[in-house]
């Protein structure tokens, strides 16, 4: 049976971590697996995780290392990390996130400080900027999935507005049935399109709030540091709700989320 990976670290987030890698759990149909890293060979501490129904697998090593040895195993279907950033805080996930960021090839979720301890997966944001191709084969099985709401949030500046004439609303809606026609062919009925005009950073946290979504899905390209992606690094920075890294191929040009 597949497993989703949840890096326990002991701190005030890890019932966050550990409530969001259970929704994960259900989605995929998979079972969860919490780990927690010790360094060195220093005593064992009380962990504690949400009423102790989750076993806890303790691991020895540098975290960092472990957590993306222990990602690539074969049943691993996704990795459940911290964030390790203070609550309203401008500041980037801790070197440990951005480590398995960098080095799995797995969809990596990572937490907010501000994540609710009821945590339920049911909207899930997918922001996409320019041209989608390639890159929304990694959602389409999201946006199969019967138990997740998807909103596609097409991002769009204003030299790439599509032309709208007598009927704007309903043209609008006409062009996002064929935007999922043509990207999203394997998409619910229930997928909806949000599109809205500006930059990608300033839009997509301020979306999420706006639409109540439980994560952002963003595409990332394997190989290029979150600092280099700046959709990445402002949903990492900023978002209110975890933010699901997706891995895109190598060979695609083209990103969901410009240029994760």
């Amino acid at each position: 049976m597949s497993t989703v990976l949840a890096a326990i670290d002991g701190s005030p987030i890890s019932r966050a971590v550990l409530e969001v890698a259970k929704e994960i759990a259900r989605v995929l149909d998979a079972q969860v697996d919490a780990v927690h890293v010790l360094e060195a060979e220093v005593d064992v501490p009380e962990v504690e995780i949400s009423g102790g129904e989750t076993p806890l697998r303790l691991l020895r090593g540098d975290v960092s290392s472990v957590l993306i040895a222990e990602a690539s195993a074969e049943n691993v279907a996704a990795v459940v990390v911290g964030a390790c950033r203070e609550v309203g805080e401008p500041t980037t996930a801790g070197h440990v996130s951005l480590d398995v960021i960098g080095n799995v090839r797995r969809p990596v979720v990572v937490v907010p400080p501000a994540t609710r301890s009821d945590y339920e997966l049911r909207t899930v944001l997918v922001p996409i900027a320019g041209r989608p191709a390639s890159a929304l084969e990694e959602v389409v099985r999201l946006a199969e999935n019967p138990q997740l709401h998807v909103v596609i949030l097409r991002v769009l500046d204003e030299s790439s507005i599509p032309s709208f004439e007598d009927q704007p609303h309903y043209d609008v809606e006409t062009w996002a049935d064929e935007f999922l026609a043509r990207w999203v062919p394997g998409a619910a009925i229930d997928t909806a399109v949000e599109v809205r005009i500006g930059e990608p950073e300033d839009m997509v946290v301020a979306v999420a709030h706006e639409m109540d979504a439980d994560i952002l899905a963003i595409g990332r390209r394997r190989g290029v540091p979150a600092a280099e992606a700046p959709l990445v690094l402002a949903a990492l920075e900023r978002s209110h709700v975890p933010i699901v890294l997706l891995p895109l191929a190598r060979r695609s040009r083209e990103s969901v989320a410009r240029p994760g």
